[in-house]
């Protein structure tokens, strides 16, 4: 079934860069046109998620990349997927999972609910912990940059912060930003709105406003891999079919559709106030086999997400003080469900939702110039209804559970329906200090104390040394953990099949809540050098090695709980529990050139990640062993055209599958102009130019067929 991929990858990056190295190129290293910055000045970027304080990224004690407002717009990047799918570290699986749409893996370790995404500082990803979709929901209109963050980093972020940090950084500044309203339009009813407008108020402060609007049929994939999609009888796990083959007149349903509202207001450095609506869903019947699903409209999966925040900060002599105050919540639609074979392909419904009320308060010092002290604390409040079992009709939640008359499919018999409310306590310290001119460390610790599950301490260690002026050396030493949210703590799932002799419901198998789940834990040690061959070319290799305990997976309750529901008797009760082990090491290569060449402009970069490691003695799963990810930006006055390649190999199948995914190779090509008449610009990005078809890896199941080329235009009217 899985064709095999294009293996030219190495040898067309290969040639890239040979032609690249034979141009003449101009001894001043002018960056005129549409790259506003050389390669020199993108090293020396301030960021401020490594330490939380302003530092350049070239110095900052972390593995930081950067992407610019200029890379979004030269790359074609449409939305955060598109960077992370480009980025050294980082593979993306996508459309393949039915709640959350992609997989996530980050250095071996997959989960998305492993890494945090920040907007500005703030927390703008689930606030309880649990997986969600990370796609066309989060686009890039407001953005300036984006610091992703690799490794762990609890010491500073507390819970989640295993694999990465992702910053949105917005735009500040309304001289640095571009009123303008886009549209895109492209095959498969694929269309999407964006604007974005700030204005100053006064010499002191402004307002940034911005939102998007996002839907896309996808391609009808049942034309382009019959096989796969062939139709069969829709038959019950009793055997009774419920639809016969010929019946099936709907196959290919693959919408995608997304929203977002974004606000701003600043007063001079001392106040911002913000607020952030995002909507993502999709049909949830993406990356399910064709005989476990009724494809139906009405399955469709819909997360809602809200935040609001006011931050203020306060300088006094060499105290700086930051405090943010946030509440954020998010809801998973009622009318959200499934028509697959575990409620008998009828349409069944879920519902979820949770909310987070945050204080914090960060105190920076600079004692000297060579010593600085940061120390703070952080409050969280949460509240969370877990998502529920199988629900005959959508629940209310304008009506309390008692008065909505919720029973277990089939049966008379109440469902359990958890509320909890809990809290974390958490407070950090962290200490700068300048040795010498060229090496410099720091060292900081976080302690939490969670009302679920209980105390956690976490160190962190950077050392920079600069050896020369062109080479960096860092050594990283982290920790982090994965709160054990309610969302897998409390999952409830599963049915009854049929009523005995002596009227008792009998359950085949339930899913049942494991309140006792620890938090997961990880260690790593990394090594990162820099080196910077001159001002137009620079390389970087990363080093490092994790380990992982308490990992949560799926297994068998301990000791069995076959009266767990009042009046039903259940064969076999599941739980989350903590029963896994990661070891694994790997190391992300890259180089970058930037260079002005006759009347043109040339980007070129290149990404080598490799990753080998174990879970519980068998290979990492969803893992890529090898990945090449490069692309080339020419651009000749308002001009640019940006090739794309990414080459994975092998991708293996879930946790104890022997499934696996060929390699590939997929080629993405974007172009555009800038300053057309009336202030207008346009691009065209060609998704899978090479029409390949291809795969991605699913579960323990064979993979899941991905779309072959489509074609998208670009439309932005600056104003």
């Amino acid at each position: 079934m899985f064709r095999s991929a294009h293996r030219n990858a190495i040898p067309t990056i290969t040639l890239g860069l040979t032609l690249l190295s034979t141009f003449t190129v101009n001894a001043d290293d002018s960056t005129q046109g549409l790259f506003s910055l050389s390669l020199s000045e993108l090293l020396e970027v301030k960021v401020t998620t490594v330490s939380k304080r302003e530092e350049s990224a070239k110095t900052a004690p972390g593995s930081i990349i950067v992407i610019t407002d200029e890379d979004i717009k030269l790359r074609g990047y449409r939305h955060l997927r598109d960077i992370l799918a480009d980025i050294p570290g980082f593979s993306v699986l996508p459309q393949v999972t039915q709640e959350w749409l992609n997989y996530y893996t980050v250095r071996g370790i997959t989960g998305q609910n492993k890494f945090v995404i920040l907007q500005n500082g703030i927390r703008v990803h689930s606030p309880t912990g649990r997986n969600q979709a990370i796609d066309s929901g989060f686009s890039l209109y407001a953005i300036k940059q984006v610091e992703i963050m690799m490794g762990p980093t609890s010491a500073l972020y507390g819970a989640d912060a295993m694999t990465a940090i992702v910053n949105l950084v917005t735009y500040d500044d309304p001289e640095e930003s571009a009123d303008f309203i886009s549209i895109t339009v492209g095959e498969n009813n694929n269309s999407s709105a964006e604007f974005f407008v700030s204005k100053a108020l006064g010499d002191d402060s402004a307002i940034f406003i911005g939102g998007h609007s996002n839907k896309n049929d996808h391609q009808d994939l049942t034309k382009e891999y019959h096989n796969y999609y062939t139709p069969v009888d829709l038959t019950t796990f009793s055997g009774t079919t419920v639809l016969q083959a010929s019946e099936r007149n709907s196959m290919g349903y693959f919408k995608t559709e997304s929203e977002s509202i974004f606000v701003n207001f600043h007063f001079k450095d001392l106040l911002k106030i913000g607020f952030n609506h995002r909507s993502e869903g999709q049909s949830n019947h993406i990356g399910s086999p064709v005989a476990d699903e009724n494809i139906d409209e009405k399955a469709f999966w819909t997360m809602d997400y809200q935040n609001v925040y006011i931050e203020t900060n306060i300088a006094i002599g060499d105290v700086h003080s930051n405090t943010q105050i946030s509440y954020a919540q998010y809801e998973l639609a009622p009318d959200s469900g499934y028509a697959n074979i575990f409620v008998n392909f009828a349409s069944r419904y879920k519902y979820e939702r949770g909310n987070e009320f945050e204080i914090n308060q960060n105190f920076n010092i600079d004692i000297s110039e060579k010593t600085q002290i940061d120390f703070g604390f952080s409050y969280e409040n949460f509240y969370m209804l877990p998502k529920t079992t199988d629900l005959a009709q959508p629940f209310n939640p304008d009506r309390p559970v008692s008065t909505q008359s919720l029973v277990y499919l089939g049966t008379d018999l109440p469902i359990k329906i958890f509320e909890l409310n809990y809290n974390n306590l958490g407070f950090f310290t962290q200490w700068r200090q300048q040795w010498l001119p060229s090496l410099s460390s720091t060292l900081g610790l976080r302690y939490d104390n969670s009302s679920i599950y209980g105390d956690t301490t976490n160190p962190r260690l950077g050392i920079v040394y600069q050896s020369s002026e062109k080479m960096t050396w860092k050594y990283i030493y982290s920790t982090a953990f994965i709160a054990a949210s309610p969302a897998f703590s409390y999952e409830h799932y599963g049915s009854f099949a049929f009523q005995d002799d002596n009227d008792v419901y009998q359950s085949f198998f339930m899913n049942i809540p494991n309140p006792d789940l620890k938090p997961e834990e990880m260690t790593a040690h990394e090594i990162n050098l820099n080196y910077q061959l001159d001002s137009s070319t620079n390389i970087f290799l990363n080093i490092y090695k994790q380990e992982v305990s308490n990992l949560i997976s799926s297994g068998a309750t301990n000791p069995q709980q076959p009266l767990y529901i009042s009046g039903g008797e259940i064969a076999f009760t599941q739980s989350k529990v903590n029963a896994g082990e990661i070891s694994n090491h790997g190391f992300d290569a890259g180089f970058r050139l930037r260079r002005q060449i006759s009347n043109w402009q040339a980007d070129y970069w290149l990404y080598y990640s490799y990753v080998d490691g174990e879970l519980n003695d068998e290979r990492l799963p969803l893992t890529v062993d090898h990945m090449i990810k490069s692309g080339l930006t020419l651009s000749k006055g308002n001009w640019y055209i940006t090739p794309t390649i990414i080459y994975r190999s092998e991708t293996s199948g879930g946790p104890g599958s022997t499934v696996e995914i060929d390699d590939l190779t997929l080629v993405n090509l974007i172009a555009g102009v800038e300053k057309l008449p009336l202030n207008l610009s346009a691009s065209l990005r060609v998704n899978n130019l090479f029409d390949k078809k291809h795969f991605s890896a699913h579960g323990a199941t064979e993979g899941v067929p991905q779309e072959t080329r489509t074609i998208e235009f670009k439309l932005t009217l600056v104003f």
